[in-house]
């Protein structure tokens, strides 16, 4: 239903912004004819500021229906949570005050309406009777509180979400502490007889073994650099002191 809701949201906004366009354009041309007609013609168009002004109002008021769709309208922050549920509910509760400020603009504008009908007056220039000038008020109004109400359809939506999801969570996490428990406490640990920890004389003797190793491996290379040197610095021999050495050793 809420997809339906936004579709015809996104349907209304475009007509809304072509016919925005379309009162643009016009109020621009006119005003520039009125130029032009006015500083080279030396003649003025008599409906023209009317025209615009009316438009310049239907502008105003039907972007109003955008900038509230969009919910880009000027505000002030007065309460700020870091909580997004908390910040949830305050801007539904500021749409749902909006949403009083539209309905009792909308009323207002119907009674408006009823008395310029009852009471009929029409424009100076354009002879078009002020009732119809008026419609754009109760129409904006109209637009504004259906905008406000499907926000706060969201807002209640979006905070009915978070609540039953962080139900899930908690169900959730109790079951899996549930699953857990049985495999925790029901089966206990078999007593092999072997500690899991290795004892503190393994670790000793395995340090004293590294040790000696390091040790005698030291005491090797120290006699072969000895005997290196020794025999750098040694004079030479001669063969039968070589052999006669060599029978001795």
């Amino acid at each position: 239903m809420i997809e339906k809701i936004d579709g015809f949201n996104a349907r209304l906004q475009k007509l809304i912004e072509g016919f925005l366009c379309i009162a643009s354009l016009i109020m621009l041309a006119v005003n520039l004819a009125q130029v032009i007609f006015r500083y080279i013609f030396h003649a003025s168009i008599l409906w023209s500021e009317e025209l615009s002004t009316y438009l310049y109002v239907w502008i105003i008021l039907f972007s109003l229906y955008a900038a509230c769709r969009e919910q880009s309208e000027l505000n002030i922050a007065v309460l700020s949570f870091k909580d997004p549920k908390k910040m949830q509910v305050v801007e539904t509760v500021r749409e749902l005050l909006g949403l009083t400020a539209c309905l009792a603009l909308l009323a207002g504008s119907i009674q408006m309406i009823q008395n310029a009908l009852a009471f009929p007056q029409k424009t100076a220039s354009l002879k078009i009777t002020t009732a119809y000038l008026y419609l754009c008020m109760p129409i904006c109004f109209g637009l504004l509180s259906w905008v406000k109400g499907v926000h706060i359809l969201h807002g209640v939506l979006a905070l009915a979400t978070k609540d039953s999801g962080g139900a899930q969570k908690d169900l959730g996490s109790a079951q899996m502490g549930l699953a857990l428990a049985p495999k925790d406490l029901g089966s206990p640990q078999k007593d092999t007889g072997v500690s899991s920890e290795p004892p503190a004389c393994s670790e000793k003797a395995q340090t004293l073994s590294e040790k000696s190793l390091i040790k005698e491996h030291g005491k090797t290379l120290a006699e072969e650099y000895g005997k290196s040197l020794a025999k750098e610095h040694r004079p030479s021999l001669t063969a039968e002191d070589d052999k006669r050495e060599g029978g001795e050793l």
